[in-house]
């Protein structure tokens, strides 16, 4: 009989993965097969980079800020390469609100 313990965990891991795929595909990152945390970091970490254009490290605008804490967020899910999963699931959700506040900012920071 298996035990639905990791099961549930699992489950929400592949939702949060699936729920930062689909909040990346708004930022041109489409198209996505399976990726894992590291690779989604990376694809973050790359429209962070492109939103924050060409200000000066100290003065990112919000939306790009959200963006690196997003990243930030995804490599420590990726750090724990599914050992934790209550770990890995909090980081993910945090890397997802992260980009959906990058979202909202994103009109303030690009008016017009």
């Amino acid at each position: 009989m298996e035990r639905p313990g990791g099961t549930w965990w699992e489950h929400r891991r592949d939702r949060e993965l699936a729920a930062l795929v689909d909040e990346l595909a708004l930022w041109g990152h489409e198209d996505l097969d399976d990726p894992g945390a590291g690779e989604l970091a990376a694809l973050i970490r790359r429209s962070a980079r492109e939103a924050a254009g060409p200000h000066p490290a100290d003065a990112v605008p919000g939306t790009a800020a959200h963006l690196e804490l997003a990243a930030a967020a995804a490599r420590e899910a990726d750090a724990f390469r599914g050992s934790f999963l209550p770990q890995v699931v909090r980081n993910l959700t945090r890397a997802r609100n992260h980009l959906r506040h990058a979202r909202a900012t994103r009109q303030a920071d690009h008016p017009g």
